[in-house]
């Protein structure tokens, strides 16, 4: 991924490359406890009672299982760069240079994610201003929107940002004026950084 990357007409410019870290974590079980040993001699005999489930197949009823909710994770899905928004969530996405981005891995923000949009705005003018220049008008308008959305000033944050924004085709012949502001950690995040205060 280049330093800088635009919209392209089917797609849109980075400005900054996140390197991506994988860590797995894994769980491990341990033996069963053993059971006490049986009883024996003259003391009362214990005798486990039944569990429902027992009862009503010993009297002809069947009974389902009552199913259990759990959230399954779905991944990442590649969407239109121009189909995504404030309070969305990516992965990890290459491409840049001259063609731009057209598709950005979309993700629920439940799920371990790089980038969350916390803003967007569009810029103004007829003319294409230049590369440089909607690169300079996009930095400023992130960096304007980050305190009120992390609750620090960005000098005083952990976290960092980047922005997507028009290339010189989609400005002329898309009519393509949008800046998004994503927000990344150096790692993963589960949830929003809306808030986050580091």
């Amino acid at each position: 991924m280049s330093p800088e990357t635009r919209r392209s007409i089917p797609g849109r410019f980075i400005l900054l490359p996140l390197a991506v870290a994988a860590a797995a974590a894994l769980a491990g079980c341990g033996p069963l406890p053993l059971l006490p040993p049986a009883l024996s001699g003259d003391g009362p005999t214990v005798v486990p009672a039944a569990s429902p489930t027992a009862v009503a197949a010993e009297s002809g009823q069947t009974t389902e299982p009552e199913p259990v909710e759990t959230h399954q994770p779905q991944g990442a899905e590649d969407v239109n760069v121009f189909s995504i928004g404030v309070g969305d969530c990516l992965d990890a996405y290459t491409g840049g240079g001259d063609e731009g981005i057209s598709d950005v891995p979309l993700i629920d923000c439940s799920e371990p994610h790089d980038y969350e949009v916390y803003y967007s705005g569009d810029l103004e003018g007829d003319e294409y201003p230049g590369q440089e220049r909607v690169t300079e008008l996009a930095d400023e308008m992130c960096l304007g929107q980050f305190e009120s959305f992390v609750g620090l000033p960005y000098l005083e944050s952990q976290l960092n940002y980047t922005s997507l924004f028009p290339t010189g085709d989609g400005w002329t012949r898309a009519y393509d004026r949008e800046v998004l502001c994503l927000v990344y950690d150096s790692g993963k995040v589960t949830g929003t950084l809306e808030g986050a205060w580091r």
